[in-house]
């Protein structure tokens, strides 16, 4: 045992000469768990090499969001494995580089890429290894697969399904069956899909779209008019810092709810928003890899919007639009059934 950890000791100091100064690793083999020694030795020295069956997760960055997409990752994986033996390794995006891959990770069964930034760097690697992005937009993700040449790679988007969000609006309005849509470059192929998901609903939308040159007033006016519901999107163009505020004030006038993607969103003035946490998505992410990992075929799924949610209403801006909706938690139970029909 003592030479063992020696050795570890010495792997680990390796590991640092290397510059692998962000690795953490987790072994979830069941045999190891059992040798106390090698765990605390795993705990403080962070660089020790794991299992040959090993998983890279590389966030974006440290802590807040990321912090609890492993958190939830690492909980979902372990409790849906079964007794087969993989290791985890957290390599933050920065600490990546094409030499450390190629030295430390490069037998990977699989990639984990957490956010947009860790999906481009890992993109870089140019690696055969399977790649799970998550926590991405859908329009980045398919701007990272038109541009990239990885032969496996899928995704679990961080937007929500459009009929999700379509049913939102219809739980919140029941009477209310026209909706106003401003789309931009990023999202501007999503309109046939949209026009389709809301006639499906027996509802109709009202789309706009806009450039990047071009101001929002004009299309969001447009899109206003005769409708009952703004469904905001994840647009750059559309929705940023210099647009958001505008386009709440704008709809507010015009006594028409915004239905928005983020819980940022419905904090800053929109009625209400379904949206996906880190911790959701990194459940979701768990649950896939264990399914990979109890199979023993690394091979992905196709790319997959977020199984489980939340909704967030903001009462104050219901109450000021005269607007009585259902709870929150009503609301996601009706969604959840509706996703569950629709399995």
């Amino acid at each position: 045992m003592q030479t063992k950890l020696i050795q570890q000791i010495r792997d680990r100091n390796a590991a640092h000469k290397n510059g692998d100064r962000y690795l953490h690793c987790r072994s979830f083999s069941s045999a190891v768990l059992g040798i106390v020694a090698i765990l605390a030795a795993t705990a403080v020295f962070p660089g020790i090499a794991c299992a040959s069956d090993t998983i890279v997760v590389v966030p974006s960055r440290q802590g807040g969001a990321y912090q609890e997409f492993v958190d939830s990752f690492e909980k979902s994986l372990e409790s849906g494995k079964g007794s087969s033996p993989i290791a985890v390794r957290i390599v933050e995006s920065k600490a990546l580089t094409k030499e450390s891959y190629a030295e430390l990770y490069s037998q990977s069964r699989l990639i984990v890429a957490v956010g947009t930034v860790a999906a481009k760097k890992v993109q870089e690697l140019n690696t055969s290894t399977p790649v799970l992005n998550t926590l991405i937009p859908r329009s980045s993700y398919r701007r990272l697969i038109s541009s990239g040449s990885n032969r496996s790679t899928s995704s679990i988007y961080l937007d929500q399904p459009l009929e999700r969000r379509i049913e939102l609006v219809e739980a919140l309005l029941p009477q209310n069956k026209n909706i106003g849509v401003v789309l931009g470059p990023s999202t501007a192929d999503l309109q046939d899909e949209l026009k389709k998901v809301a006639r499906s609903k027996g509802v109709t939308v009202k789309v706009e779209t806009m450039t990047a040159s071009q101001r929002l007033v004009g299309p969001l006016n447009r899109a206003l008019e005769d409708s009952d519901a703004f469904l905001a999107f994840a647009d750059p163009v559309v929705s940023n810092r210099r647009t958001v505020q505008n386009l709440l004030l704008t709809t507010y006038r015009q006594r028409v709810p915004v239905i928005a993607y983020s819980r940022a969103y419905v904090k800053a003035g929109a009625l209400a928003a379904v949206y996906s946490t880190p911790g959701q998505i990194g459940t979701q992410t768990g649950e896939l890899v264990a399914e990979l990992v109890r199979s023993g075929d690394w091979s992905l799924p196709k790319p997959q919007y977020p199984k489980y949610f939340s909704v967030e209403i903001n009462s104050e801006v219901a109450q000021s639009l005269g607007i009585g909706t259902p709870s929150a938690a009503e609301i996601e139970a009706s969604l959840n059934r509706s996703r569950r029909l629709s399995q």
